[in-house]
């Protein structure tokens, strides 16, 4: 069959026009991938409303999450990963489902045509992460997922060229790979070095850490009634000191104070060969001003090994971090605190416009340098728990009940978790909830004051062997057992003279002795190992009897004033003291869980 002929002007002749060719190959593969793309689109937001894989991302971060900053990073990239790669079998229908490339005359069209996938590309990546976390995505996260839906929409082109252009898509995807490995390694060799920074940390003391809490809460008053709060290069380098450790324990830093300027050094080991270390060395320098109630801050400078940070980088990871901030409940606080901010060649002064800086916010925010986020999401799960009436149960039953069922949650979770650190998060909950709620300063933000007030309500009074004030002993001494270390032994001591000069504590106890001993041999006992965790949990968590923890006690000595301690007794250390001392240790011995 001929189509018409056209006939030409200066010839008589009938040229045929030839047949168009059948449907193939391209047509066939173009609708087969329109069809997928379609199905693989409904998956992908089907997947992000039931398996959230960016959840670690959604979750807003505040300074306490900075502590775990290496893990939650992995947690990001491995999301950021799995997104990439659910992206790029989307952009390979999709690009194949797009159609054979127009014979456009004009550059212009051509170049509106890409910017059009481009465009498509972008909103639909950005319509998942909106659908998977809530809010939009910053820059740096849509980098690798845009790169895999783009490689696929290029391979979805090549692939509708024929059977031939697809076979050779896998050594062009390899060719690519390997280029990117390359670019990868010539970055890390650029970023890294051989060799720390030349910094020499200060030794803290607890000297040292007295000196700071003492500038902490003692400020210099000023005329209109507000305070000045002035630390020094070599304070600012102590706190350093304290908290680097936290985030990586082998790493250095300085800071350097110039005028309106902050520089700050850190060199982060990567390995810990000696034969070829390697270091990120890094060097920063910040523009930190308060103005109109509000942080502003800039980086004017970072440096990461000998590569240069871009400033439209630096800027995006600004802005992300104001975020982390301000999303801190004790960094909101401390806006809100502050009059003014100026940094000086010196120092770094603040004038504080509310008491509640140096009282509350700013210990709380000293007091996480030692905290550890993990234990603390978990203690917001237990927490939650264990936080409902439990006034079926009577006054001197309940620290038993509530224990039990603290440890049944435990053994639990550890079927897939930890048990040292799930002991452990239950043991630092029940010092919140039923010894002191100072506790919560050492852990970290577990709950906040209205869901303190309604709890206590809930949970009522607690009795140990019929006395409330054992109780609290027991678990705060507990908690100090876990948390006491150098960086926190100043705050534990401050807290056990607190509830030492509370309820019960009025002249020396030895029945208070033995709570706060067993309280300790407890926390030892429940966390040494993970065969001695998992002993704990089935002990506690199928009922048990007070003894397997808590001695009696009720006959020893208590309320003794001074004065009668030093002559009967002898003070610390005398026969008689050393005598009940010997009865209390063989009591606690009798104690199944407490058996080392």
């Amino acid at each position: 069959m001929y189509a018409p002929s056209v006939t030409s002007d200066t010839e008589d002749e009938a040229v045929p026009v030839q047949p168009e060719p059948a449907m193939g190959w391209p047509r066939a593969v173009i609708w087969c991938a329109r069809g997928a793309a379609i199905g693989c689109a409904i998956l992908l937001f089907l997947r992000a409303r039931m398996a959230q894989d960016f959840a670690s991302l959604g979750e807003p971060w505040t300074l306490t999450d900075i502590l775990a900053a290496r893990e939650l990073l992995w947690d990001a990239l491995t999301a950021n990963a799995r997104m990439a790669l659910s992206l790029f079998p989307f952009g390979l229908l999709a690009g194949a489902g797009l159609g054979p490339r127009c014979k456009l005359q004009s550059l212009s069209r051509n170049l509106i045509g890409r910017m059009l996938t481009l465009l498509l590309s972008g909103t639909m990546f950005v319509l998942l992460f909106y659908v998977e976390t809530g809010r939009f995505p910053a820059l740096v996260a849509m980098l690798l997922p845009m790169a895999s839906l783009l490689l696929g929409i290029w391979g979805g082109r090549n692939a509708i060229r024929g059977p031939l252009s697809t076979l050779w898509l896998l050594p062009k995807l390899a060719g690519l790979l390997l280029v990117a490995v390359v670019a990868l390694a010539v970055v890390g060799l650029l970023v890294t070095s051989r060799a720390p920074l030349p910094i020499q940390m200060p030794k803290v003391t607890s000297a040292e850490k007295r000196r700071l809490v003492e500038i902490l809460k003692s400020p210099r008053k000023l005329e209109d009634g507000t305070r000045k709060l002035a630390f020094s290069q070599r304070d600012l380098n102590l706190i350093l000191a304290m908290g680097l450790p936290q985030l990586a324990p082998n790493a250095r830093g300085r800071v350097v104070l110039e005028q309106g300027t902050i520089v700050l050094d850190l060199s982060v080991p990567l390995t810990d060969s000696r034969k070829s270390p390697r270091y990120v060395n890094l060097h920063t320098e910040w523009n930190v001003a308060f103005a109109d109630g509000g942080l502003e801050v800039k980086v004017q400078f970072c440096r990461i090994g000998c590569l240069p940070v871009p400033q439209m980088l630096l800027n995006g990871v600004v802005r992300q971090a104001v975020v982390v901030a301000s999303n801190d409940r004790d960094f909101r606080k401390l806006l809100s605190a502050l009059g003014s901010f100026r940094v000086t060649e010196t120092h770094i002064e603040a004038v504080v416009v509310s008491r509640g800086l140096v009282d509350d916010i700013l210990p709380s925010m000293m007091a996480r340098f030692g905290q550890d986020p993990n234990v603390v999401r978990k203690a917001r799960i237990y927490y939650d728990h264990l936080a409902r009436p439990w006034n079926t149960v009577s006054a001197n039953q309940r620290f038993e009940a509530i224990l039990q069922s603290a440890f049944s949650l435990a053994r639990e979770r550890s079927k897939t978790e930890d048990p040292v650190l799930e002991n452990r998060a239950a043991i630092l909950t029940l010092a919140i909830m039923l010894g002191h709620w100072r506790v919560e300063h050492l852990v970290g933000p577990v709950t906040d004051q209205t869901r303190r007030a309604q709890t206590r309500r809930q949970v009522g009074f607690v009795r140990l062997r019929g006395r409330t004030d054992w109780s609290r002993h027991f678990l705060v001494s507990s908690a100090l057992a876990l948390l006491s270390n150098e960086l926190l032994s100043d705050q534990a001591g401050l807290l056990k003279e607190e509830l030492d000069a509370g309820e019960g504590g009025s002249g020396f106890s030895f029945g208070d002795l033995v709570a706060d001993r067993a309280g300790t041999l407890f926390a030892l006992s429940a966390t040494r190992n993970e065969q001695s965790a998992r002993r704990m949990q089935n002990l506690l968590a199928d009922g048990f009897d007070i003894g397997a923890i808590f001695p009696e006690a009720s006959d020893l000595p208590e309320g003794i004033p001074d004065a009668k301690f030093e002559s009967e007794y002898r003070g610390v250390g005398g026969d008689k003291y050393n005598a009940l001392i010997a009865e209390i240790e063989r009591r606690l011995a009798q104690c199944p869980a407490l058996k080392q």
